[in-house]
């Protein structure tokens, strides 16, 4: 049996010490890639260029938004709204509806006054119904809405609030416009080297509502990013090629994940290369071989015990009790 003088001192265990420094190296580097690649991944162009996407499709639905806020602050129709006379109310949503791209229809409501009316166009239904009693309880902005998808009904709903001057509600604005305002808002994208989707969730489902750029970027998991003032997402596939990869904005420059990459293999290889050297000084500092009744010492411990290295005995831990073995010392 050999046993290492370095694995069995009297000081602990250096060759366990060892696997664990190793480990820890190891580890950190995990680690350390882990949190530069995550952080390389949020700050990635693509992901930029999504949430730029999507802030510029905010913008145009945010243009449609402050229509009717500027509605809400006008003297004439809430002055109709006190009176409560619902034909005048109507008479004069009817007026204004050519104020708004692609209106469909505008109602002016009296709150806790509508109903399911299924033969206007588009008709005013349950959905409609329910964002118009959520608008009435509470008064956190409403998202507007994508109904009837799929058929010739199909339209956006937009709802805003009216209150009087004391800032208690008096009426309700309830907009459809066309869904081709979706193609209009993407119509301001660049998606000339991607693909983007204006999406709806509603429950598990995913809704498309428009798409622009190249199908057959499609392809993956997309980047996703809300679009403020909205329940929507825009989803986004940049191109995936070869040239994509290695250079994200064209500009030649190496993209932080490869340099990562190359740093983890450089530090890896160094970590390697030093766990050798240590196991390689383990086995030429000598060993103790046990045979049957007597010891025997090999390598450089050997040579330290027989005089080839005066002065060394002192680097030797223990030489002393070492020395009183040499009678029990066999031949190799």
């Amino acid at each position: 049996m050999s046993v290492d003088p370095e694995q069995h001192s009297e000081n602990g265990h250096p060759a366990i010490s060892k696997r664990i420094s190793f480990a820890i190296i190891v580890f950190c580097l995990t680690v350390l890639t882990g949190s530069v690649y995550g952080a390389d991944e949020a700050s990635s162009p693509e992901n930029s260029i999504a949430s730029a996407q999507a802030a510029e499709a905010s913008k145009y639905f945010a243009s449609i938004r402050k229509q009717l806020t500027e509605l809400t602050s006008d003297a004439g129709l809430i002055q109709l709204f006190i009176a409560g006379d619902a034909l005048s109310l109507d008479q004069e949503a009817t007026r204004r509806t050519t104020q708004f791209t692609s209106a469909l229809k505008l109602r002016f409501l009296i709150p806790g006054q509508y109903e399911v009316d299924n033969i206007s166009h588009p008709p005013l239904g349950f959905t409609s119904l329910e964002l118009l009693r959520r608008a009435e309880l509470s008064t956190e902005a409403i998202n507007p809405e994508a109904l009837m998808l799929g058929t010739d009904n199909a339209h956006i709903v937009f709802i805003e609030r009216i209150n009087n001057t004391t800032g208690i509600l008096i009426g309700l604005i309830h907009l459809s416009l066309g869904v081709d305002h979706f193609e209009h808002a993407l119509a301001t994208l660049e998606a000339s080297s991607a693909y983007v989707e204006l999406t709806q969730t509603v429950g598990e489902h995913t809704q498309v509502l428009a798409s622009q750029g190249k199908p057959e970027y499609k392809q993956g998991e997309p980047l996703l990013a809300s679009i403020a003032g909205t329940g929507w997402n825009l989803a986004y596939w940049a191109d995936t090629g070869v040239a994509s990869i290695i250079d994200y904005n064209g500009d030649g420059s190496v993209p932080t994940t490869a340099i990562v990459i190359v740093l983890f293999l450089l530090l890896a290889g160094t970590a390697g290369i030093i766990f050798l050297r240590w196991g390689r000084k383990t086995v030429d500092s000598g060993s103790v071989v046990i045979a049957g009744e007597g010891v025997v010492y090999t390598g450089a411990i050997r040579a330290i015990l027989e005089g080839a290295h005066p002065g060394m005995e002192k680097l030797v831990p223990n030489l002393a009790t070492m020395n009183s073995w040499k009678g029990h010392v066999q031949p190799v």
